[in-house]
């Protein structure tokens, strides 16, 4: 979901990367989000040409290394999980009776040091986990980061609506004590019972510590999922946007320059111009999110006035009695308008039904189905959504805490399962 929120690329979980450096952890890691990428429209695919691309050509560590941060973690909680199992049909009295041998053994299975090792091992990977997760979500709320998201996921006005600004502080916050959690108890050992204990496991408090990560990471989690689900529903309201401005903006650009562009010599460059400045059009509208809806798109037209100009003088073809500079004028005030008035229409539609599934891998797709559908906890739009003593509208932390009490009640699992094809 992070790698569509954040307009990815599939190319950092190719299997030539595993090959190379065959960890199992890294191969289970990467070839699970390259099934959970399936059929995905948000991510850009592998072989898409770098030179017409967006923003950046690589994606930033948190999403272009994950298989590689996530492998070794799997890796130790499968030790972990068989230390554990180990553990528990395993038999720690002192002494211990040996029935067949007829012997008494007096020794130190009672030391529970792989139980210590498994919880600060476990607890070491929460914190790893949690740190990603940071990364990732600190990254799409950052509209300098983010590839043409709003500011704190804002789907109406940035300057007046900071949604996930309390969100982004409360993962911080989680982020920090997980940090601190994660510090080994192991190395607090004391000296008991007269030095008879020199050394002891302090299992029992690694394990409540590790439970305590848990909870951190749990409500890590929630919020991501939330803020995921924003930005994705954010996604799909441009992408419905963006296939609706190009035949608006081509119409106006003929309508003006038609007349200038239309003899034998300029047969094609009318629709060079019209693809030049569309292009122009969409690169700018991720550039200006941070504007509100009333400054945005004038913006956006004015800065796509140096390439409409450069396209018009740069070949010296245009009728002398042709007044570019009032075309010009003209161009920008009605493009302007135009796009203006498409996104707030747009935007309304998409906030009455508002679903990004059409664009979504299948993993993404069950997980943004199941937050919106199963748990009703829904899209943010903005003031309107502001709750009030009038209303029966819920806060962002009830509606995270939907998210958290599904996932603490274990319920959440299913679809999580399901992507991983272990459920129908």
């Amino acid at each position: 979901m992070g790698v569509e929120a954040l307009h990815g690329s599939t190319g950092s979980f190719n299997a030539f990367f595993d090959r190379v450096r065959p960890h199992r952890g890294q191969r289970e890691a990467a070839a699970n989000i390259r099934l959970f990428l399936t059929g995905s429209q948000l991510a850009h695919p592998e072989q898409e040409d770098e030179e017409n691309r967006i923003g950046l050509k690589q994606d930033r560590y948190a999403l272009r290394t994950s298989p590689q941060w996530i492998g070794p973690q799997l890796e130790d909680l499968a030790l972990a999980h068989e230390q554990i199992t180990v553990e528990c049909n395993s038999t720690t009295d002192n002494p211990l009776i040996d029935i067949e041998g007829g012997a008494i053994h007096h020794g130190g299975n009672f030391q529970a040091a792989s139980i210590t090792s498994a919880m600060e091992k476990t607890r070491s990977c929460l914190q790893m986990f949690g740190r990603m997760l940071f990364s990732q979500c600190t990254e799409l709320i950052n509209p300098a980061m983010n590839n043409g998201l709003p500011p704190n996921l804002a789907a109406d006005d940035p300057s007046t609506s900071y949604t996930m600004k309390g969100a982004d502080i409360n993962v911080a916050a989680y982020m920090s004590e997980l940090a601190y959690l994660a510090n080994p108890v192991s190395s607090h050992v004391q000296t008991a019972e007269n030095g008879n204990q020199a050394i002891n496991s302090l299992a029992l408090v690694s394990a409540r510590y590790t439970h305590m990560a848990i909870d951190c990471l749990s409500m890590i989690c929630a919020t991501y999922l939330y803020i995921l689900c924003q930005a994705l529903d954010i996604r799909a309201m441009d992408r419905g946007y963006l296939s609706a401005i190009g035949p608006a903006v081509n119409e106006i650009t003929a309508h003006i320059f038609e007349t200038a562009l239309s003899d034998a010599t300029n047969a094609t460059a009318l629709n060079q111009l019209q693809s030049k400045l569309l292009e122009q059009v969409v690169r700018q509208y991720s550039l200006t999110t941070s504007l509100d809806t009333s400054d945005r798109f004038s913006a956006i037209a004015e800065a796509v006035q140096s390439t409409l100009t450069t396209a018009l003088y740069t070949d010296g073809s245009l009728p002398k009695q042709f007044d570019a500079l009032s075309a010009i004028k003209r161009w920008t005030d009605q493009t302007s308008t135009t796009l203006h008035n498409l996104f707030l229409q747009h935007r309304q539609a998409y906030f009455t039904a508002p679903d990004a599934t059409p664009y979504l891998g299948t993993a993404s797709s069950r997980m943004y189905s199941y937050v919106r559908k199963d748990l009703q906890v829904p899209f943010h739009k903005g003031l309107a959504d502001h709750p009030t003593k009038d209303n029966k509208l819920k806060t962002l932390g009830s509606n995270i805490s939907i998210i958290h009490e599904a996932m603490r009640s274990g319920r959440l699992y299913d679809p999580v399962l399901s992507c991983l094809g272990a459920h129908p």
